[in-house]
């Protein structure tokens, strides 16, 4: 069956926000542990994008209890791809994202939340 571009959408932002989070937390301690002389302003920036990140994150995954999707991170092979299962009322699909792909979107993302 073929997924709505809406349900598409969630299923990608299901995807990437929770990467997001992972970067956003691993640059938080970042910034924690380098001896910038001054931390609050990266911080704080940091801090708010992870909060706005999170909001969304949360109405995603609102949506998809409500529409009865699913999406299971299923991990990595070998060859630099992550395997994704997604099932909603519709339709089964398991998917391979290039883990560059992952890392470029990812950061497209980044740079948008912090423009917002």
């Amino acid at each position: 069956m073929i997924i709505s571009d809406q349900d598409q959408e969630i299923i990608d932002k299901a995807i990437y926000l929770p990467l997001l989070v992972i970067v956003l937390n691993r640059d938080l301690m970042a910034v924690e542990e380098t001896p910038f002389k001054l931390k609050s302003p990266y911080r704080l920036l940091i801090e708010e994008t992870l909060k706005k990140v999170q909001k969304d994150l949360a109405v995603v995954k609102m949506y998809m209890r409500k529409n009865k999707i699913e999406v299971e991170r299923l991990g990595e092979n070998e060859r630099g791809f992550t395997e994704y299962y997604t099932r909603s009322k519709d339709s089964e699909i398991r998917r391979a994202v290039n883990n560059d792909v992952l890392r470029n979107k990812t950061e497209k993302l980044l740079d948008e939340y912090l423009k917002s």
